[in-house]
């Protein structure tokens, strides 16, 4: 297979047809129905969300061990080929995002829950939001409002059915919002690709881990990977551990236990700084093998950094401890993040500004050299989109333009630096945290923008769930990038990916409302918690802020003031602000470091990703990848570092081998016993 940068030299594979089209529709099926079973009621969750999603690695790996040896002998022409596989994988990982994408907890919760808090209803919170975004509009008063809204929360009873009639209308007001944000990310990760791909050649580790596991030549009946001794070897010990521990979970103390989690709580009393400092992350122990098999695939400068990061940050907990007296908090940290990601955000600006500004131009008609093999259309499509979300928000949501400009410009912001991250770092288990309500509270302050505004900014924010392990860009970009390194032909994958986002967008709203009404959203099938838990904490600052305006009588001034008016407002949180400025700060001395000198070793990204939670837990891992890594390239050099792929490769596969045997053993139980299935977790957290 040739890089990337060769492809136009070569030609391109052709995967637009009937097989690629059913698997994608198989696809779809398992990501809007059976993902809701998979997630909710054995809860395997992070089947799907995370950036290398097991669930769908496992269905393509069943087309190509599974399909294609009985089609050989029975149906030669159903046979999928190299990059018909891999086209398959890319389409399905565009609709992970649209799996999730289902407004029914912001439809819902809400109004199930106002009753017990009373400052929500003090201050109309829940009333802030149209009400053509609910069901029945809101109206506790209404006759079917328990089998609404009571019967979604706790099931329904055989008796009852699905009130679709209630549910239609809400929702079509709601799907715009999920569409024309595919759209928009869609479009920018295809013009941002070439830059990131060519220009600047980023490393994409995930899309190299994809290609390698199913990179398949046509004279083969499996992919090439099947066929590596050392691979089989890496996944046959990574198998055992794991069999280990699944025997353990269902027939617990049979055997002596082996752990690959654990606290050393004894670090506590040894090291009261610790407790001083709230740093009580350093204390766990992880072992997950397949970050160590993607941290294998990662710089060397990124891999240190994302291994250092979890104690850089407490040498600076406690530096700031000792100089201050003060705690840092995960709100400082969270500040610190947003900061990283503003100037990390106009560092990828900058740096291809000229290629940017270049489609902007194309888009008007001009065609600049820099990106003559870029399409008009893309462009325009883009800019039509983001003027769609603006009119989307203002209109429906009653947003005010001023906000709306400003939320749209921070979604695109932070979804762009993330695909960055994912794209340069790699690591399947990273989040942005990058929380939008307390963004523009610290930055502007409640009175500038009114509870219509801090309610309507919360509800897209968390249905976009754009800072999420299952984040829609970068599926999209590695996408790309494995369309690139396999050489396919990328007509009509445009549009393709456009109709499947789409497609699941609709069947996730059918198969979860039905999901939901069945079992409750708040039993223990459906992690009750997101229903009832995220909701209030996600209203709480907001309540908080309704609070200090009541105190100071600024709430009627912050409802009457709109567009460019709210600047008489501004009222910054200067702790917040000084923490935004350091975390900016942080990103541009260290990338300035790590261009200026080649011996520095740390990458700017630690202050976008410490402190997330899949850091804090797998810091270990990506330390041990690094460390294996240094050891293979310093004593074998670059040949060997190639010959190991197979055997880290390995390491991936037996965790998602592991995940599958253990989700299809507690699926043969839970239908031949009608009981809940003990799962093993193949990875878990504290």
């Amino acid at each position: 297979m040739s890089d990337a940068s060769n492809t136009a030299q070569t030609p391109q594979r052709s995967w637009f047809n009937g097989r690629v089209l059913g698997g994608a529709l198989v696809g779809l099926l398992l990501l809007s129905f059976a993902r809701n079973y998979i997630d909710l009621y054995l809860h395997l969750d992070l089947a799907f969300l995370n950036q290398l999603p097991f669930g769908l690695i496992i269905y393509v790996a069943a087309i190509a061990s599974i399909w294609n040896p009985i089609c050989t002998r029975l149906w030669k022409s159903a046979c999928f080929n190299g990059s018909e596989l891999l086209a398959t994988l890319i389409l399905c990982m565009v609709m992970v995002w649209g799996s999730s994408a289902f407004p029914g907890h912001w439809m819902v919760a809400p109004h199930q829950l106002k009753s017990g808090e009373l400052l929500w209803q003090k201050y109309e919170l829940v009333e802030q939001i149209p009400e053509h975004l609910y069901p029945l509009a809101g109206d506790n008063e209404h006759e079917d409002y328990e089998q609404v809204f009571d019967n979604y929360a706790q099931g329904m009873s055989q008796k009852d059915s699905i009130p679709w009639q209630h549910l239609i209308a809400p929702f079509i007001y709601w799907m715009p919002l999920f569409i024309i944000f595919g759209i928009i990310i869609i479009s920018i990760s295809w013009l941002v690709h070439r830059q990131w791909s060519q220009n600047e050649q980023l490393n994409y580790p995930l899309a190299q881990i994809a290609h390698g596991i199913f990179d398949k030549d046509d004279s083969r009946r499996f992919p090439n990977i099947f066929y590596s001794r050392m691979m089989w070897i890496a996944a046959a010990i990574v198998v055992s551990i794991h069999g280990y521990g699944l025997f353990l979970a269902w027939f617990p103390g049979a055997l002596p236990p082996l752990q690959l989690h654990g606290r050393f709580n004894f670090l506590w009393s040894v090291f009261i700084i610790l407790n001083r400092t709230g740093s009580w992350w350093l204390v766990d122990f992880h072992v997950m093998f397949s970050v160590i098999g993607v941290a294998y695939f990662l710089s060397k400068e990124v891999g240190l950094t994302l291994a250092l990061s979890q104690v850089l940050l407490l040498v600076f907990s406690i530096q700031y401890y000792l100089n201050t007296g003060s705690v840092i908090n995960g709100n400082d940290i969270e500040y610190t993040r947003k900061g990283a990601y503003i100037a990390y955000g106009m560092i990828i600006l900058i740096t291809g500004r000229h290629y940017y500004l270049g489609l902007l131009k194309k888009a008007f008609g001009k065609d600049p050299d820099v990106v003559k093999h870029e399409s008009a259309t893309i462009v325009r499509i883009f800019l039509a989109a983001n003027v769609a979300l603006l009119l989307y928000l203002i209109l429906i949501f009653e947003l005010d333009y001023f906000l709306a400009i400003l939320l749209v410009a921070s979604i695109l912001l932070c979804a762009l630096v993330f695909a960055r991250l994912v794209c340069e770092v790699g690591g399947p288990y990273i989040q942005g945290q990058w929380g939008f309500t307390n963004m523009f509270l610290g930055v502007m302050g409640p009175t500038a923008i009114g509870p219509a505004g801090l309610m309507a900014i919360m509800y897209v924010s968390q249905t976009l769930s754009v800072n999420g392990n299952g984040a829609l860009m970068p599926f999209v970009s590695n996408g790309l990038q494995i369309a690139d390194k396999a050489g396919l032909n990328k007509k009509r994958l445009f549009g393709t990916m456009i109709i499947a986002l789409i497609a699941v967008v609709v069947g996730a709203f059918i198969f979860k409302t039905m999901y939901f009404y069945e079992y409750g959203a708040q039993s223990k099938y459906a992690h009750a918690n997101s229903f009832d838990g995220s909701v209030k904490g996600a209203i709480k600052p907001i309540q908080s802020s309704m609070e200090k305006m009541g105190e100071f009588g600024q709430i009627e001034t912050s409802k009457e003031t709109t567009g460019l008016a709210k600047l008489a407002h501004l009222a910054p949180d200067a702790e917040a602000g000084s923490w935004i400025v350091f975390g900016a700060i942080g990103v541009v001395v260290f990338f300035f470091l790590r261009i200026r000198f080649a011996w520095w070793p740390l990458h700017p990204i630690l202050f976008l990703v410490w402190n997330t939670f899949p850091i804090m837990i797998f810091y270990w891992s990506f330390f041990f990848g690094w460390c294996l890594k240094s050891l293979v390239v310093k004593f074998g050099g670059g040949s060997v570092y190639q010959k190991a792929k197979p055997f880290f490769i390995g390491l991936i596969i037996g965790d998602i081998i592991a995940f599958a045997l253990t989700g299809i053993i507690a699926i043969l139980y839970a239908i031949i016993t009608g009981d809940e299935p003990v799962v093993y977790r193949v990875y878990r957290f504290f």
